[in-house]
C-alpha cells in the first residue's frame, strides 16, 4: 500500500511545490491528511501516532518534502542548471564572517503577506541552517545525499 502511494498519490500532491507551497497551517494539514489517512489504513500502524509510524516507515511528512523541494531547486538555481538564474531572485550575505557556511543568503525586509510567502523569501532560513558541507556539494545527487543525511540528525531541520 506505501509503495502505491509512493508512485501514485504523493506524485499528485508534490507536484509544482516550488512555485507554490501552502503557507497557511490549514492548508498543510489538508495536504498532509492524505498520508495520515493512508498510514491508518494500515493495519500495523493504526494505534499508532502519525509521528511514530512514520519514523517507522522511514517516511518524511509532506511538509519536509516541500522543503527539501525548495532547497534542491535552489542548489540547482545557484548551480546554474535551472531559471531563473540565481542573481535575479537571491543575494548573498555580504558580511564578513557567517556561522555555518559561506553561501548564506540575505533576506530582504517585506511587509506584505503575498511576498513573505514566495519561493525567494520562505527558503532563505532553511538554506542558511545548513552546514558548509552540503552547500559545498560538486552535483545535485551529493547534495541530495547529504542535506538527506544532515536533516536526519537534525530531525525537526526542515519543519515551520
Amino acid at each position: 500500500m506505501l509503495k502505491l502511494f509512493k508512485s501514485s498519490v504523493r506524485p499528485h500532491v508534490e507536484y509544482c511545490t516550488v512555485a507554490w507551497s501552502p503557507h497557511y497551517k490549514k492548508d498543510k494539514q489538508l495536504i498532509e491528511k492524505v498520508q495520515r489517512r493512508l498510514i491508518k489504513m494500515l493495519h500495523e500502524f493504526e494505534d499508532i501516532k502519525y509521528e511514530d509510524a512514520l519514523k517507522k516507515l522511514k517516511v518524511n511528512t509532506l511538509e519536509e518534502k516541500r522543503n527539501w523541494a525548495d532547497l534542491i531547486f535552489l542548489y540547482k538555481m545557484y548551480k546554474g542548471l535551472t531559471q531563473p538564474p540565481f542573481e535575479s531572485m537571491f543575494q548573498l550575505t555580504c558580511f564578513g564572517q557567517t556561522k555555518g557556511h559561506t553561501l548564506k543568503l540575505t533576506k530582504h525586509c517585506t511587509n506584505r503577506d503575498i511576498w513573505l510567502h514566495f519561493f525567494s523569501q520562505r527558503v532563505v532560513n532553511n538554506w542558511n541552517s545548513l552546514d558548509q558541507k552540503v552547500v559545498g556539494s560538486n552535483s545535485v545527487e551529493v547534495f541530495k545525499k547529504r542535506l538527506h543525511l544532515s536533516t536526519w540528525n537534525k530531525m525537526d531541520l526542515l519543519t515551520d
